[in-house]
């Protein structure tokens, strides 16, 4: 069972009941197949990959399509949905600044979403015959991280 990518850390809550801190992503597809013992988790931010769950967890907390994928500090896994995890946790942003040097500026950001949209516009590969062809990679990465920033600037 891998768990999201160690990259970009996913976003902190905390228990407004009990005070305790979670890590959580709002799933946006569950895939399986037979014999239906693990399923990839699709989270709807675009900065995540896509994980494994064991089936087993699933099943236990009736995950289904826009609940939250929780992963406690003990290392427990479970899922709530939308309603009961917004009733319950709220967004941690002691813990989410609190080492300020990893993190870029906002100045820093609007410089790379301004560079993006430059790969953006020219992001289209020439063939030999200088014809357009489809959209290269620079191109697709850079609409990814233009909405990844995006979304950390204005969650």
């Amino acid at each position: 069972m891998s768990e999201p990518d160690a990259t970009v850390e996913m976003p902190r809550y905390r228990n407004v009941h009990t005070g305790a801190q979670v890590w959580a992503l709002r799933v946006a597809t569950l895939t399986s197949s037979p014999p239906y013992d693990k399923y990839w988790v699709y989270p709807e931010a675009y900065a995540y990959a896509p994980f494994v769950v064991a089936g087993s967890v699933v099943r236990a907390y009736g995950a289904q399509v826009g609940c939250y994928y929780i992963l406690h500090q003990d290392g427990s896994k479970s899922f709530r949905t939308a309603s009961a995890f917004n009733r319950d946790y709220r967004v941690d942003y002691e813990s989410r600044y609190e080492n300020k040097t990893r993190l870029p500026t906002k100045e820093n950001i609007q410089e790379i979403i301004r560079a993006s949209d430059t790969i953006h516009a020219q992001g289209v590969t020439l063939n030999a015959d200088n014809q357009s062809i489809r959209p290269s990679a620079l191109h697709r990465a850079a609409t990814c991280l233009r909405r990844a920033l995006l979304g950390w600037l204005w969650p």
